[in-house]
């Protein structure tokens, strides 16, 4: 049966479609020129270092007013400043500028630290500046005591012109980077000066390589090892900027109307053995992938692979957490590593400091002169579906595993007939757990049930304080929805309506082009549909862009 374009939507439904897209982009030149004033405005603030001021912070756990610790000004932000348009920005841009600071070499050593982090300069580029602004200060000084000797001796104050003081003046001004003239001297000022948080090195084994070639050619032990940000030192440093430690410790701001809007809102939170006794805690979102370090359609591309996990705190407001800066480095390996040695031998330090910040004393964090005490626990675990199969234990080639869902117990067969939560079997912590003591206690049947369960082993997550794996472990949206479901959709929609004749290829092409985007959504707008991508062949995509297939996916009623 064909479908009634007209009876699509509803007219009161498409009316409030309709009105809620227009009110979105249809944005005049004055309030667009506002947001960027006031998004401007946010990232200034954000990257401002101020004192705390002097009042009180309240817990909600104990119900005990604190003293506000004072932050102590000259600690720079833990989180350098991001640059989202490089080319066009200067170093110093969206920073307040202290022109009463005395400290010469702090003011020295936060340029160079801005331009390296900034720029992503190598140290030779860095000595280079070095170098040249060196010369350049001291021509500049050099005219300038000239001036001013020429105006005093004119004024008859030629004893002033000729004092040492004056003379020491000059010899200051004229080296900026005094102290500063070598990478080592640089790193050292830096590490003892600025929240500096070391990674460590932990080892895993040995392994033997062949190097060199020929000849010459011999085999060699290496070290294999991964390296750990302690999260602990991290958060130490994060809590010492004021706008963090203010979002950490206000109170939450709950949804009223049902409606799930942040994670305190949901069920996971108000069951969790650390956030159902303590709505403050940290909230730490853990993140991990995979990433090539060449091209990626190379034939070393597994050889110099390299796994990454991040984490942010989901105390921050969301304007906040967005930013690139508010996503900290938490471990480095290597992927062929993490594959011999295993997924949770990269995890054990990161579980030690975990135990300890979800105690009921918690972790006290030394922030400017005193000692605040704050709980946490990991709300969620990110990744694509491998790296989230691998890290909850469960068959990372779900292509090919009996039961690859993580979720529920559903085989391949099933998944093809059901599509309600109802009528599946759900995974939950219990039968996780009896079937993990089914596997240990027949090695020999060991494989059969993990083929049967889905299951590879039990993972470290499940040692994480709080952490349920059948509820923390969320399914990846961009690739299952934005780059799964999403461009079948909007495929097999236009090719009903092109073939019952309704509208063209031609025609949808010229609306997306000619649609008014909104400010925010002109850098993604969709591109035109090549009409092969139309066609059920393998490898033909309608959209490869996701935030481009997004905003298609929104617009196509209107188009």
């Amino acid at each position: 049966m064909a479908l009634d374009t007209k009876s699509a939507f509803s007219t009161a439904n498409f009316q409030r479609a309709t009105t809620h897209i227009l009110q979105k982009r249809k944005i005049s030149q004055g309030r667009a020129c506002e947001s960027e004033s006031l998004k401007r405005s946010k990232t200034k603030k954000y990257n401002t270092i101020a004192s705390c001021e002097s009042g009180t912070l309240k817990r909600k756990k104990t119900g005990n007013t604190e003293p506000c610790p004072s932050v102590n000004e000259d600690i720079p932000s833990p989180l350098p400043t991001h640059m989202e348009n490089s080319s066009s920005e200067t170093v110093n841009e969206g920073q307040e500028t202290d022109w009463d600071c005395e400290d010469k070499q702090r003011e020295a050593a936060l340029f160079l630290l801005q331009l390296k982090e900034k720029t992503k300069l190598q140290q030779s580029v860095i000595d280079n500046v070095v170098q040249g602004v060196t010369v350049l200060f001291k021509k500049s000084v050099h005219r300038l005591k000239r001036k001013v000797t020429e105006l005093l001796e004119s004024e008859g104050l030629s004893d002033i012109a000729a004092s040492d003081s004056l003379q020491d003046l000059w010899r200051d001004e004229a080296t900026p980077f005094e102290g500063l003239e070598t990478n080592h001297l640089q790193e050292q000022y830096m590490n003892s000066t600025f929240p500096c948080v070391k990674p460590k090195c932990f080892g895993m084994g040995k392994s033997l390589i062949p190097v060199g070639y020929g000849s010459k050619r011999r085999i060699k032990e290496r070290s294999d090892c991964f390296y750990y940000i302690p999260i602990l030192e991290t958060l130490r440093a994060l809590l010492n900027n004021k706008q963090i430690i203010e979002e950490v410790l206000k109170e939450p701001q709950y949804r009223s109307d049902g409606k799930l809007g942040e994670f305190i809102d949901g069920a996971v939170f108000s069951n969790h053995e650390v956030f159902s006794s303590d709505a403050q805690a940290l909230q730490i979102i853990l993140y991990y992938d995979d990433c090539d370090l060449c091209n990626s359609a190379g034939s070393r591309v597994t050889k110099h692979k390299i796994a990454f996990f991040y984490f942010t705190l989901g105390n921050l407001k969301h304007e906040l957490r967005c930013k690139l800066d508010a996503i900290i480095l938490l471990a480095v390996v290597k992927t062929a590593d993490l594959k011999k040695y295993g997924f949770d031998e990269v995890l054990k330090p990161l579980l030690d400091d975990l135990k300890k910040l979800a105690s009921d004393d918690g972790y006290h964090f030394t922030v400017g002169n005193s000692a605040i005490p704050l709980r946490g626990a990991v709300s969620v675990f990110c990744g694509d579906t491998p790296a989230s199969q691998l890290a909850g234990g469960f068959k990372e080639g779900v292509a090919f595993a009996l039961k690859c869902c993580r979720h529920c117990e559903a085989s391949q067969a099933d998944m093809q007939n059901i599509f309600d939560e109802s009528q599946c079997v759900l995974r939950s912590e219990a039968r996780l757990e009896s079937q993990y003591k089914r596997m240990d206690s027949f090695p020999a049947l060991a494989q059969h049930y993990s083929v049967n369960y889905g299951l590879d082993r039990k993972s470290i997550l499940s040692e994480f304080p709080g952490f349920k794996i059948t509820e923390q472990l969320p399914q990846d949206l961009m690739h299952i929805l934005l780059e799964g479901v999403m461009p079948n959709v909007v495929k097999y929609l236009l090719q009903h309506y092109t073939a019952k004749g309704l509208i063209t290829v031609a025609q949808i092409n010229s609306r997306i082009m000619e649609f008014e985007y909104g400010y925010s959504q002109v850098k993604d707008k969709p591109e035109p549909i090549n009409p092969e991508s139309l066609k059920d062949k393998p490898g033909k995509h309608i959209c490869k862009d996701v935030a481009k297939m997004w905003i298609l996916f929104q617009y196509c009623p209107l188009f």
